[in-house]
């Protein structure tokens, strides 16, 4: 077995690109090791083949790891890793700890939206995250969010899914905010809204007005047209929910149009809806 600190080679889906890391013992036949690219706040955890290096679970937050450790445990791991591959019992086990994994988030998702419920003054939509064309996570009387959390280094987002938000929105006339929380295991994450810039500015040249006043700048990003989606990753989410920078997302849209969004605080964007309110 491993001694207490072991480099290992953490090969995830095949990747060519192997990172090498400090592991520690976990099971027999597993280690334990920080998920590399993520904050030292951010406690998630990669779960790898000893000998093999070969990929077990990966992102598994911190409070869930005694209970992956129960279900993992009830079988052996110190075999061959074309074995385990192979193996129909061991795939059960990662499953089922991969179930536990995502009623914790379940339940981060569900505070998440209560929360932002109580903040705009709204309220929030049983079950919209299990039903398709359910209409959203939380509204009030102005706009209609879409709640997303992610433990990951970034969230992506699929421009065919911000079209039929917005769509959604516009349907029952209201306003789309897009919300992002990048959680942490040790309290409440790091926010940011994006919503569409022309819904709250006559142009990107007064929006970028407007933020210099307050001293910041807005750095623009173009998605490019034969992109499908785009992420914003853990370092630009923090950078935004901390009120140190402003984002606008150029994107691509329908009948060859692009249309534009900003990524906003927690602050600044209950500033903007209050200022806007008919």
């Amino acid at each position: 077995m491993a001694t207490k600190h072991a480099f290992i080679q953490v090969i995830v889906l095949g990747d060519e690109d192997a990172v090498q890391t400090v592991s520690e013992p976990f099971i027999n036949g597993l280690v334990i090791n920080k998920t590399p690219g993520t904050t030292k706040e951010n406690k998630l955890y990669n779960i790898t083949h000893y000998r093999s290096g070969f990929a077990i679970m990966d992102y598994v937050p911190q409070e869930c790891l005694t209970a992956v450790k129960y279900i993992l445990n009830k079988e052996k791991w110190n075999i061959h890793s074309e074995k385990i591959a192979k193996s129909h019992p061991h795939r059960l086990l990662v499953e089922e700890a991969g179930t536990v994994i995502m009623a914790k988030r379940n339940r981060r998702s569900t505070a998440q939206e209560e929360r932002l419920a109580k903040m705009f003054k709204g309220r929030t939509r049983p079950g919209s995250g299990n039903k398709w064309g359910y209409r959203r996570d939380v509204i009030n009387d102005r706009v209609m969010m879409e709640c997303k959390y992610t433990d990951s280094t970034s969230q992506r987002i699929e421009v065919e899914d911000l079209m039929y938000l917005r769509r959604q929105a516009t349907s029952a006339s209201k306003e789309l905010v897009f919300s992002i929380e990048y959680g942490i295991s040790t309290g409440l994450g790091h926010d940011i809204f994006l919503m569409e810039l022309l819904t709250f500015f006559e142009d990107e040249a007064s929006f970028r007005k407007e933020v210099f006043r307050h001293g910041t700048m807005a750095t623009k990003v173009t998605v490019p047209s034969s992109q499908s989606g785009f992420s914003i990753s853990r370092e630009t989410g923090e950078a935004i929910s901390s009120g140190k920078a402003v984002f606008i997302y150029e994107i691509p849209w329908e009948d060859s149009s692009s249309r534009k969004f900003i990524a906003l605080d927690t602050e600044k964007t209950l500033n903007l809806l209050n200022q806007n309110r008919a």
